[in-house]
């Protein structure tokens, strides 16, 4: 009802365990959507990296929004940035903060210096 709180003691226990499960459910599908658009085209793998090719084009995506926003607070179009993600080392394994890791250029393979970049953790 408009302006009053919501009351789940009015649900049925279908619906009240509906309502539990969803934050679950959601935040699963919000994390899954990179993954997934792969299969979609609207990501890429390579070389180890993970990132999304339609970053700041959402349209009615609104999962790829809620994960954009999940992980950062929005994003710039893909002309201007891309955000490339990894989560396993040179092993295949997830990163551990047990381990030290060293991201390596070859001399000349850094980024362009007229580009902005950065590591975040």
């Amino acid at each position: 009802m408009p302006g009053k709180d919501f009351d789940a003691s009015r649900l049925g226990p279908a619906a009240a365990k509906g309502i539990a499960a969803a934050p679950k459910a959601g935040q699963e599908r919000i994390q899954g959507w990179l993954r997934g658009s792969i299969k979609a085209g609207d990501a890429k793998f390579e070389n180890g990296w993970l990132f999304t090719t339609k970053t700041g084009l959402y349209g009615a995506n609104y999962v790829q929004r809620a994960m954009i926003t999940a992980i950062g607070l929005g994003a710039n179009r893909p002309q201007d940035a891309v955000y490339p993600t990894s989560e396993l080392d040179t092993d295949g394994k997830a990163y551990s903060g047990a381990n030290k890791y060293v991201i390596h250029f070859d001399k000349g393979q850094l980024p362009p210096a007229e580009a902005f970049w950065s590591i975040t953790m």
